[in-house]
């Protein structure tokens, strides 16, 4: 009975260190990469935002463009992610507002008006998925906060067990 419960603890003990693991890679992968993909995406935004406020009727396209030129692969690297799906939803919407803002850029004449409200909807974008991604860093750190606890609580078990077994 006691080997077979230290062969248990151990085999719990090393799905427990796998799932940490797990959700270790995901809370910088998943969680933390990505609200620095939704940092550099907001100051990008920003500078297209400034771009269209110096000049708004006269700004030619590839002043706009050129001002957030690192969009795209910053979309394309947070796509890459493992995305929630209320994560998917919104992050399709930031890719039309993004595909909005890149025909409002070769729009002639230039409509500032329409470009920073398109602008805004993407910060306001930005802003709930970045509350996602402190929501879902949360519920990871809780899970292998229980994971941790788990362990160590059949870890005390089990020395209960043998410390009495020994006394036996």
């Amino acid at each position: 009975l006691v080997f077979a419960l230290v062969f248990w603890n151990n085999w719990q003990e090393r799905s427990g260190m796998e799932q940490l693991d797990s959700h270790l890679s995901m809370l910088y992968k998943d969680r933390l990469l990505v609200e620095g993909y939704i940092y550099e995406l907001s100051e990008a935004f920003h500078a297209k935002a400034r771009a269209a406020n110096t000049s708004p009727s006269t700004l030619p396209a590839t002043e706009t463009q050129l001002a957030g030129a690192d969009i795209q692969p910053l979309i394309a690297q947070y796509e890459a992610t493992y995305l929630t799906p209320e994560e998917k939803e919104l992050f399709g919407l930031l890719k039309g507002t993004v595909a909005q803002l890149s025909d409002l850029e070769k729009a002639q004449p230039f409509n500032s008006t329409l470009y920073l409200s398109e602008i805004n909807n993407a910060h306001r974008l930005l802003h709930r998925l970045s509350g996602i991604q402190i929501a879902e860093g949360t519920r990871l750190s809780e899970a292998s906060h229980r994971i941790v606890l788990g362990s160590n609580l059949t870890a005390q078990i089990e020395m209960v067990l043998l410390i009495i077994r020994k006394w036996l």
